[in-house]
């Protein structure tokens, strides 16, 4: 059995924009309590300040496998466990496929941060 949505804790994984912010603000507009992850500081902020009730928020790479696993440690010390994870963390590239270099692509596809000069 599934607990309702506003008796359930949420973890969002990308919740600095697009899919990732928009479940984050439903399942808090819906009594959730909700630990929202991404990447943007001053998105993860606003998306705190537009949010129907409180929202826990907390910088993170999902391309990192240390930086997932302390938002799942965040989320289980602030609410105690986690019932729900949403991972809608992505990136893009735009443009002909055949003109994205094979580098890219595969950034696009594991989820990997840009290579450092």
């Amino acid at each position: 059995m599934h607990r309702p949505l506003a008796q359930q804790n949420i973890v969002v994984f990308g919740a600095s924009s697009g899919i990732g912010r928009a479940t984050a603000l439903a399942a808090a507009a819906r009594g959730a309590r909700v630990m929202a992850a991404g990447r943007d500081t001053e998105a993860l902020a606003s998306l705190a300040a537009e949010a129907a009730r409180p929202v826990e928020t907390i910088v993170a790479e999902a391309a990192d496998d240390a930086s997932v696993r302390s938002v799942a440690d965040h989320a289980v010390d602030q609410f105690g466990g986690i019932d729900t994870w949403a991972h809608v963390a992505g990136i893009a590239e735009y443009g002909r496929f055949g003109d994205i270099p094979p580098d890219e692509f595969r950034r696009v596809i594991d989820v990997a941060p840009a290579p450092t000069a």
